[in-house]
């Protein structure tokens, strides 16, 4: 079981409540090109593996995590899952001031807040591969 999260850019922070659907979508600013948001992701995950341009695959410290970055020209959303033990919210929060972007945490269905940080998607997802 993974901790699935949704990346993506709009222009103002959004509501921490905020809902994916079209609304949200409609205001969806694009990332970089292709290459250069691996490379990003790349500059703070260091030795993720692209062998697949879609998908990278990086694991650290017990930690892993798989990167979606689609196929789609331009880049509006990409998708992390998270998977292994340790303490994901450091690279989280690094890739989100690398990339210019928020994170929506799929489990809690809430925008996660850096200043008031609710670690209750990740402790799900820790509890469900347990229970699994």
């Amino acid at each position: 079981m993974s901790w699935d999260l949704f990346l993506f850019k709009v222009a103002e922070r959004p509501d921490k409540e905020m809902a994916l659907n079209d609304q949200l979508y409609e205001k969806m600013l694009p990332f970089e090109e292709p290459g250069k948001v691996r490379d990003a992701i790349s500059g703070v995950c260091k030795g993720t593996d692209w062998s697949d341009d879609v998908y990278g695959t990086w694991q650290h410290d017990g930690l892993s995590m798989e990167f979606n970055v689609g196929d789609d020209e331009p880049i509006l959303s990409l998708v992390i899952y998270v998977r292994g033990a340790g303490d994901p919210y450091p690279i989280l929060q690094a890739l989100t001031k690398e990339l210019d972007c928020y994170v929506y945490d799929c489990a809690i269905e809430e925008v996660l807040d850096w200043d008031h940080l609710d670690r209750e998607g990740w402790r799900a997802a820790c509890r469900q591969r347990v229970a699994s």
